[in-house]
């Protein structure tokens, strides 16, 4: 029985039949990544391996009890676990598989075998020998909308229920949120069994919901006296003015009996509850997040910029502290760990969780004074906040009882360590305070993420100002890093989520020197292409650093850019490609900073390319004060009106501009009611000979254009003008230069274009932009100014059919006459056809129009491998017996090609291409883009198939990358 059509009549099946031909079929029998499942929620799961982590994917659980409230209960089970995508249910004469990260009717139920319309392909796709391939990835992502999952559910009904608490029984939200808290973690407590029936008789309930339903102010105090009586800790202080009164009771009761919350204060009555036992600890982490925005959102209607903080998903925070952790140089002793900015305190619980993993190892299995003495020795956190310490002290109790047993709660007496005030410290990480508090500790790992915020009233810069550290507009990350060198010893490993301004900003470039020349930088992980799905308000991108408080005259930096891939978009795991890894030398970047701002979105073949256009001199000097630059008209209610500017066309162009020319009849007349804040002189708008450059960027409709017309535009554009009237071909020689590739590509990688809010290229940027000296008697740029006068030609052509016959539109003229336009501009910057590639791989990165799930073609495969073939047969034929040959061997997810100079009957020997390891290269390949595999008489490149993978740009790429991994061990951007 090999595929699931061979499976029949499972009606009169019993479900450990169907079991036993279900694994067959999944071929999960006698797997060694299919195993019990130790919490008992599942029977069994599968788990995929990747860089050394096991992650579970399919689970499966066997039911007798088919009765449909039970099979709901058990996927609300499954959905509350919120870490396994898919589960099969088996019960008798039926399979059930449903999706774990949805509760929708319409996409939680993914296959059900008792009815006509069966999806077979799910059956497929589940299977060992396919599941770690990125076509089933993608198809299970698309699974999970983040919307659905029970962290945003929780989370939306949470905060919909503090704002109720506040709106309608004017609660404040501070009070609301505490409240809230509070029962969450009782309802923990109540979850695991820690917390008996017994426990709520006092007050005739069996439930703690059943007691919100019935409790008043006097009993609620009385509950929580006790459990501080009986727990000691810092949670259960709660004073009786701050209680909720009966009204507001009920709107808390309502969330934890399970009503869906919605915004409108209407609420919805789920099946079942949520079961705080099986939610994630980093899922509790984030709830104060939760209210931190809405008191933000409530005082200034934006989120976090009060602060600057933004919280930390706790899948990053995990990452970082497992890179944290083995980067530490006593491995065998457990790191004492501070948070200098806690906030709802994940990174502490993801250190406290990893040193308990190590404790174990010493001591074997542990009792709760072994854990509480771990957490008063070895965990510290830092916060200006006391309500962010009140959620770290709660999270990390949560995160010590994870490893307790009901029988170890009742037996023991168990009581709670105090950490406030002792462990956790209120206060500024720069006060005298903090330093009587950790007065002489040095800590192994110091980690966080701290504010990203300019702060100029804080106490912060006055640190910085008498330690000489010359931070750029007070930004408080900066102070951060310097800061925890007071902490530190020469073993302490820093890592600090910061924003990659620390980099780029101009204004940085001293404190960037300053932490290069004190500090040892030893990991760089740029974040930039995944910030939107880490931060949802996060404006700029960002990178997390690890470095060491010593100094070292040199040393190169591991340079990491992460990508969005398989186990990220399904799982929220991080694991770098570190086949795309870079080593950048301190004194090169020292040097030209500018690498970091190229690094953000490029590697370093782009590096070589901009520095090769760099060599020219600048648009401004290459005009040389031929003709002005300037922008347009700005407005504000302050303005005044300008009477002389209403006899002409102009305002907004959003219609009628297209590079190379305007529709100047579909223009209108300007209004006369604009209030103009920099109204400009008229003779700039009315000069016969300009170039206008739209500054804000759009794919579809950006670039320069020859007007001659008298044109008042806004500041959406400037214009390069030629008053004298000597000067045109110039002009259009510039409007060349900015339609071109080679300024598209310098905007995405020199320019704010694609890192700011607004994506825009500002006049310093254009007129910064390399550029070879006008020379009217150069034959290139004759053809060049020819040519852009053909497409202006085209342009106008293209206005017309627009209005007239839109069906009778065709650009393919203008496309090849572009086309030959770019070449004479390659050609102009003596660019060869390695650099030309670079720059049309690097536009296609950024295209909005990218399909990346175009299939390579036979010829693709084919110009892939003669250019790396005839490559090393050039470059390495001293070296070499023999020419190099290619073979390809193409699968259902991805191509293997082997290159060899041993000749072709070698090629065709049937173990050569490794096809005994297709499920590792499967798993490679989830967060790789590509696999590389040296052999003694050659090397493997395997990529998936898409079109995109096998380019001419991607050879020139691999067949660099492959010489420099044999010359320099690595790719480097080196001296």
């Amino acid at each position: 029985m090999n595929t699931f059509h061979d499976f029949y009549n499972i009606q009169d099946q019993l479900c450990e039949d169907i079991y036993g031909q279900l694994i067959n079929i999944l071929e999960y029998k006698d797997n060694p990544y299919f195993r019990l499942d130790q919490t008992g929620i599942y029977d069994m799961l599968y788990y995929v391996k990747v860089e050394k982590q096991e992650y579970p994917i399919v689970g499966i659980k066997c039911m007798e009890n088919s009765d449909e409230t039970i099979i709901r209960k058990q996927h609300l089970l499954f959905w509350n676990r919120n870490d396994v995508p898919i589960s099969i249910l088996i019960l008798s004469g039926e399979i059930r598989i449903y999706n774990n990260f949805s509760l929708k009717k319409t996409k939680a139920l993914l296959y059900n075998s008792s009815k006509t319309q069966k999806n077979h392909q799910i059956i497929d796709d589940l299977k060992a020998s396919r599941i770690t391939t990125r076509v089933v990835w993608e198809r299970l992502t698309q699974l999970s909308n983040s919307s659905e999952r029970v962290d945003k559910q929780l989370l939306s009904n949470l905060r919909n229920t503090v704002m109720q608490a506040k709106s309608e029984c004017g609660m404040s939200l501070e009070n609301a949120y505490n409240f809230m808290s509070l029962c969450i973690f009782v309802k923990y407590l109540e979850d695991r069994g820690m917390l008996t029936p017994q426990f709520f008789l006092k007050w005739n309930a069996s439930t703690f919901t059943e007691f919100l339903a019935v409790a008043n102010p006097i009993e609620l105090d009385d509950f929580f006296t006790i459990l501080k009586n009986r727990f000691n800790g810092d949670l259960f202080v709660v004073s009786k003015q701050n209680l909720p009164s009966e009204k507001q009771l009920d709107i808390f009761y309502r969330f934890f009996r399970g009503d869906d919350i919605f915004e409108n204060g209407n609420s919805q009555l789920r099946l079942f509850p949520y079961n705080f036992s099986v939610i994630p600890i980093g899922l509790i982490s984030n709830i104060y997040e939760t209210f931190f925005s809405i008191e933000e959102k409530n005082k200034e209607d934006r989120i976090s910029t009060k602060t600057g903080a933004f919280y930390t998903p706790h899948y990053l925070a995990d990452f970082m502290i497992q890179q944290s952790f083995s980067l530490c140089i006593d491995q065998d002793r457990i790191p004492c760990v501070i948070d200098p900015a806690c906030g709802s305190g994940i990174f502490l619980v993801n250190s406290f969780k990893r040193q308990i993993e190590m404790l174990k190892k010493i001591k074997g299995k542990l009792c709760a004074k072994d854990l509480s003495w771990l957490m008063e020795n070895s965990i510290y956190g830092v916060d200006i906040s006391l309500g962010a310490l009140k959620i770290s002290c709660f999270s990390l109790y949560i995160a010590l009882l994870d490893e307790l047993t009901p029988k170890d709660i009742m037996e023991n007496n168990f009581k709670f360590p105090n950490l406030i005030g002792n462990n956790l410290i209120e206060g500024s990480f720069f006060s005298s305070e903090i330093d009587l508090k950790l007065s002489g500790k040095k800590f192994d790992v110091i980690v966080g993420n701290p504010p990203w915020k300019s702060m100029t009233n804080s106490d912060h810069v006055l640190y910085c100002k008498n330690n000489n550290i010359p931070i750029a507009d007070a930004q408080i990350a900066q102070s951060f890093l310097c800061r925890a060198s007071d902490f530190a010893n020469d073993k302490t490993q820093v890592v600090f989520l910061v924003t990659n301004a620390i980099f780029t900003n101009k204004k940085s470039k001293k404190f960037l020197k300053y932490l290069l020349e004190n500090f040892y930088i030893e990991t760089v992980i740029n974040l930039e292409a995944v910030k939107t799905q880490l931060f949802a308000h996060a404006k700029y991108p960002c990178s997390i650093l690890y470095y060491r408080c010593i100094k070292k005259a040199k040393y190169d930096i591991k340079y990491q850019v992460f990508q969005a891939n398989g186990l990220f978009k399904l799982l929220h795991k991080f694991v770098c490609d570190k086949d795309e890894d870079l080593f950048i030398s301190k004194r090169k970047i020292i040097d030209r900073e500018y690498i970091w701002t190229i690094l953000t979105y490029g590697d370093e073949f782009d590096v070589e390319c901009i520095e090769e256009l760099l060599k020219f001199p600048s648009l401004s000097n290459s005009i040389n004060e031929k003709i002005n630059f300037i922008q347009g008209y700005s407005t504000s209610n302050s303005g005044c009106k300008h009477e002389e500017f209403s006899v002409f066309r102009g305002g907004s162009l959003k219609d009628v501009f297209l590079p190379y020319g305007i529709d100047y009849a579909n223009v209108p007349r300007i209004s006369p009611d604009i209030l103009y804040d920099r109204p400009r002189k008229l003779e700039m708008y009315t000069c016969p000979h300009k170039v206008l450059v739209k500054r804000t960027y759009n794919e579809s409709c950006w670039g320069a254009a020859y007007v001659e017309e008298p044109l008042i535009f806004s500041n959406d554009f400037s214009t390069f003008n030629d008053y004298s009237g000597e000067n045109v071909d110039l002009l259009r020689y510039i409007e060349g230069l900015i339609n071109s590739d080679v300024f598209r590509y310098y905007s995405f990688y020199m320019t704010k274009v694609k890192a700011a809010k607004k994506p825009e290229v500002v006049k310093e940027d254009i007129m910064k932009f390399p550029a070879p000296v006008y020379d009217k008697e150069n034959g290139d740029i004759k053809n060049i100014i020819s040519l852009v006068m053909q497409i202006e030609q085209q342009v106008q052509k293209e206005w017309e059919l627009r209005k007239n016959s839109p069906w009778l539109l065709d650009e393919t003229v203008k496309t090849q006459i572009q086309e030959e336009l770019n070449k004479c501009i390659f050609k102009l910057y003596r660019f060869d056809e390695f650099h030309i590639s670079i720059i049309k791989e690097g536009i296609e990165r950024f295209s909005e129009k990218q399909q990346a799930n175009i299939y390579a073609c036979e010829n693709d495969y084919q110009n892939f491998a003669n250019y790396i073939c005839d490559y090393f047969n050039y470059y390495m034929k001293q070296a070499s017996q023999g020419s190099w040959k290619m073979m390809k061997n193409e699968g259902d997810f991805y191509t293997m090609i082997y290159f060899s100079f041993k000749g072709e009957e070698y090629l065709m020997s049937p173990d050569v291409i490794g096809l005994s390891g297709l499920e590792q290269i499967n798993e490679q390949l989830l967060v790789q883009r590509r696999v590389l595999l040296f052999v003694s008489d050659g090397f493997q490149v395997i990529q998936s198939k898409e079109r995109t993978n096998w380019t001419l740009g991607k050879a020139k790429k691999i067949a660099a990358k492959i010489t420099r991994e044999i010359m320099c061990e690595g790719g480097m951007v080196c001296e």
